[in-house]
């Protein structure tokens, strides 16, 4: 998918005049959708990230975001921050030709839901139609966890990118939630999942092993989730080192994924804050001040 013209932001207001968005729109007038749709179901099925004459140096993007019950404000800052926390990914031009998939994450040990919903990769307005699109399951199990490491799963098996494939170059993938990570993803949930049929459990570090052949790895730890913990930030830093990021307004999540791409790309931390307020500068300048610009020279994948 990622094929024709680029959103901007007045095709977004188009978008939104023929949704009846506004200014004044709840979460419910957004987020509409009663179930969750088939077509976001990640059973045997792959997403793909493709060049095209638009976007000829495709990269992939993927933002996790926490679907359970006490993650709906994510959802609804995205939603009211739309033209940040995507067109200024276009805007500011912070990865080559961005193609975003968002997900939905849930608890795998949630009984009688669907604990993951993808959309497509996708360039124009139809990020905003499919990520409106995704049914907010507010479950959860308060087991200390919820499942972001299906979505590791999905995107180290089940994505195709001409970045990796015809450039040996990463895509991003981050996940934002208020809790733990999995340790553990089961053999039996993953064939419940996902259809595949596989041999045993893998862990946390298995699967991220996994993922970042293709994809650099990021956590966003919301401080204000009510099942926020300071000891899960410690749990995902034994994970992912400095790639765990920790925001204490969850308001500034659409700025500080902007400056994390590039941050990602190279740029120093500094030069991502310049174009934002004061305000936002000193919480996203928070989040990131133990983060490095990446060494883009690591970003040849090797299999």
């Amino acid at each position: 998918m990622g094929y024709g013209p680029s959103i901007t932001t007045d095709s977004f207001k188009s978008f939104k005049k023929d949704r009846g968005i506004s200014g004044q729109s709840t979460f419910k007038n957004v987020y509409k959708s009663s179930h969750v749709k088939r077509e976001y179901l990640p059973y045997n099925v792959n997403r793909e990230s493709r060049d095209s004459i638009e976007h000829p140096m495709s990269t992939p993007l993927i933002f996790g975001l926490d679907s359970t019950g006490s993650m709906g404000i994510v959802y609804e800052i995205i939603a009211k921050k739309f033209e940040t926390a995507v067109i200024e990914i276009f805007n500011r031009q912070c990865v080559p030709d961005p193609q975003i998939m968002f997900a939905a994450i849930d608890d795998v040990e949630a009984r009688g839901i669907d604990p993951l919903q993808v959309t497509q990769f996708e360039v124009d307005n139809r990020i905003a139609e499919q990520l409106f699109d995704l049914y907010f399951t507010g479950c959860g199990c308060g087991n200390g966890f919820e499942s972001y490491q299906l979505l590791w799963y999905f995107a180290a098996m089940h994505t195709k990118t001409d970045c990796v494939e015809k450039r040996n170059k990463k895509g991003v993938l981050i996940t934002v939630g208020d809790d733990g990570p999995q340790y553990t993803l089961k053999r039996d949930d993953i064939k419940r999942v996902f259809g595949d049929t596989i041999e045993r459990d893998y862990t946390a570090n298995e699967l991220l092993e996994m993922v970042s052949r293709q994809y650099d790895v990021y956590h966003i730890c919301v401080e204000q989730g009510s099942s926020f913990r300071s000891g899960d930030v410690t749990k995902w830093e034994e994970l992912l080192g400095n790639r765990v990021i920790t925001l204490k307004d969850a308001n500034k999540l659409p700025e500080l994924l902007v400056s994390l791409l590039e941050v990602n790309a190279g740029n120093s931390v500094n030069t991502a804050l310049q174009n934002w307020d004061g305000s936002t500068q000193l919480v996203v300048g928070e989040a990131l001040k133990g983060l490095v610009p990446a060494n883009k020279n690591n970003d040849i994948v090797v299999f």
